[in-house]
């Protein structure tokens, strides 16, 4: 053999059919997770002719792929092989909370992040079913606020307006 017989990927020039075969063979039998490309880039065959080679042989043509591993739902623990959660429902089940109302005590299902903008939104420490429980809670609380606003307001206004009664007479 001499220089001259080797390409530039260091694969015999015309090499003999049982040879290229045999090195097909080895790959595979080697390597198991390269695919064909692979191998015929290496032995300078094409991709379907290691095809050939491995069924003819009874190996496997396509590339070995290791398993996913195995992960634990994070709401019921059972193995999974998805990424969080072992369904759908599960993944509902994990972001959602069970709050009390405030205004009428209704137990109710809610997102973390949902209750998460309603406390940043409303700027109070309450939590309500629906709008009309919300209403009720600001009609109540806020009227009693605005109340006390305005009649704090019209006593200003009566010391006010003695005074104007008061400096008109003088």
């Amino acid at each position: 053999m001499n220089i001259e017989s080797i390409n530039k990927k260091g694969i015999l020039k015309n090499s003999p059919p049982t040879l290229v075969r045999q090195q097909i063979i080895n790959l595979r039998k080697a390597s198991p997770c390269i695919n064909c490309r692979q191998i015929g880039d290496k032995v300078g065959v094409s991709r379907e002719r290691v095809r050939q080679i491995l069924s003819q042989n009874n190996l496997q043509t396509k590339r070995f792929k290791p398993p996913k591993p195995k992960v634990q739902c994070l709401n019921c623990g059972k193995p999974t092989t998805h990424k969080q959660f072992c369904s759908i429902q599960c993944g509902k089940d994990y972001k959602q909370i069970s709050v009390e109302c405030s205004e009428c005590g209704r137990i109710f299902q809610i997102s973390k992040n949902e209750l998460i903008h309603r406390i940043k939104r409303h700027k109070i420490d309450e939590i309500f079913c629906n709008k009309q429980c919300y209403g009720r809670y600001m009609g109540i609380h806020k009227a009693k606020a605005n109340y006390k606003i305005l009649s704090s307001l019209s006593k200003i206004v009566e010391i006010n307006f003695r005074d104007l009664i008061n400096d008109q007479s003088n």
